[in-house]
């Protein structure tokens, strides 16, 4: 059975359980940092912290963000220079010079602003790049670009020195067949014959490619220390 949301168990929301006076631990942690900016942007108060602004708030006895900015005495200049300081206005303290629909029109002339709309578009391209910049590179990376390499170097010495451009071509062409034409049929494949079997069928079919290589290997061997002839050896 489904449980209704924590804020409507009791049939009230967030807002009507705030002003009622029960606040939730994020409600209470905006109000806090809130009233340290506020003793920051005031003579003396450039050091203050979250536990100063704890002992402001015990003296006070308040969760009222309006009776809490009367008692500070804040104005909606220290509003703004915190929303500048801070890069986001107040949402819990209230300015006693200015009302709530005067401070909701002013939020909504920023989140409209052009100047907003640009920053905030620049922050979102800033957290991108960083993102992709702080990202772990795969293990396998190195291995690859050597596996490329020499992949490359191999399919160049075979190739004809008059003909290096199009021999390299076609070889490079031919070594794409099975990634493209084979591996499009391995899905309908590993349906069929179920994964255990796929499996074991893509390890036998690599066999004869495994022998083959072996075979060059041992001919590219023989081509660099060719045997001297028997006559010569018996003259020695």
């Amino acid at each position: 059975m489904l449980k209704p949301h924590p804020d409507l168990v009791d049939g009230r929301s967030r807002a009507g359980r705030q002003r009622s006076g029960e606040h939730d631990d994020n409600w209470r942690n905006m109000l806090r940092s809130e009233v340290m900016w506020l003793q920051r942007i005031r003579p003396g108060g450039e050091y203050a912290t979250l536990r100063s602004a704890d002992d402001v708030l015990a003296k006070i006895g308040s969760t009222d963000g309006r009776e809490i900015g009367r008692i500070l005495d804040f104005k909606f200049s220290d509003y703004l220079e915190i929303g500048r300081r801070r890069g986001r206005c107040p949402s819990v303290l209230r300015p006693v010079d200015k009302t709530d629909d005067e401070i909701r029109a002013h939020r909504a002339s920023i989140r409209n602003s052009s100047e907003k709309k640009a920053a905030k578009a620049e922050a979102e391209k800033a957290r991108r790049l960083r993102t992709k910049q702080e990202a772990p590179v795969a293990p396998t990376s190195e291995l690859e670009a050597r596996r490329c390499a020499a992949l490359v170097a191999y399919l160049s010495d075979l190739c004809s020195p008059a003909f290096t451009a199009t021999q390299y071509a076609l070889l490079s062409s031919l070594a794409a067949v099975g990634r493209t034409v084979v591996a499009s049929s391995g899905g309908i494949l590993a349906n069929w014959l179920g994964w255990a079997s796929f499996f074991l069928l893509s390890t036998i079919v690599t066999v004869p490619a495994l022998l083959l290589l072996a075979w060059m290997m041992l001919r590219s061997s023989n081509q660099a220390n060719p045997r001297e002839p028997a006559s010569a050896s018996s003259n020695r």
